[in-house]
């Protein structure tokens, strides 16, 4: 409100008392502006004559903690297990249409290079642009697993995909894969952690070798190679 020469700010209370909306009349606003007049003084009119006010619910949900990061590995060094991220689900609590419309937060930018060991690092999760919204933890704590990797060689069979009523017969039918594997997982690595196949539907594209394909079962295997990695087959009739 502006009275001569100053700006005077006003104060309506509000109580809607569980209500969405509430409506603030012209009586409400002139009683409250009788404070910086004199008693001589008459306010003939407002405008506007009426100001709704709507209210939004206040809502809040768990969503997942996304870790925005940059990891690089010192040489024979590599990612021994799952990023721990604790806690992976924060609460985010604010206005219904803006909290419905959060999927997940980030975390700071973190960036790391020449890990060769294990770290754990509060890291903290980037504000909402929008003031309205508010979350609770304000940090996460990350580890990063990291070990030093060890050779690995396994043989294993090589399977045939598509290959449908012809007969077919790979020459060699088993490969020998090389690989590196984090120490703490060594153990747990064997023939079942690894598929290769061959894919006969290549046969009519190519004269006499076909493509090993190989795949790993585990995210923490590191520079998988096949050998061989072409092979002979004879078409039986």
């Amino acid at each position: 409100m502006k009275y001569g020469k100053r700006n005077y700010p006003v104060e309506i209370r509000l109580d809607n008392q569980g209500q969405l909306k509430q409506m603030i009349t012209s009586a409400d606003i002139k009683d409250q502006f009788k404070q910086f007049f004199t008693d001589d003084t008459k306010i003939l009119s407002v405008d506007p004559e009426n100001i709704m006010i709507e209210f939004e619910k206040l809502v809040h949900k768990k969503v997942k903690v996304n870790a925005n990061l940059d990891l690089k590995y010192k040489k024979q060094f590599g990612l021994a297990g799952p990023l721990l991220i604790e806690p992976q689900q924060i609460e985010v609590s604010g206005p219904q249409s803006l909290v419905r419309e959060i999927k997940q937060v980030n975390t700071e930018f973190i960036s790391l290079h020449n890990i060769d060991k294990k770290i754990v690092k509060e890291v903290k999760i980037l504000p909402f642009t929008n003031s309205g919204i508010n979350f609770e933890p304000e940090k996460i704590l990350l580890t990063i697993p990291a070990e030093k990797l060890t050779e690995g060689t396994f043989t294993l069979p090589v399977k045939i995909f598509h290959q449908g009523k012809t007969k077919i017969t790979l020459i060699p039918d088993r490969i020998t894969v090389s690989c590196q594997i984090p120490l703490n997982l060594f153990e747990q690595i064997n023939t079942e952690s690894f598929l290769a196949y061959v894919d006969a539907t290549e046969i009519g594209n190519i004269k006499r070798k076909l493509k090993v394909n190989l795949e790993s079962k585990s995210d923490f295997i590191y520079f998988i190679k096949a050998s061989p990695d072409y092979i002979d087959f004879i078409i039986e009739k």
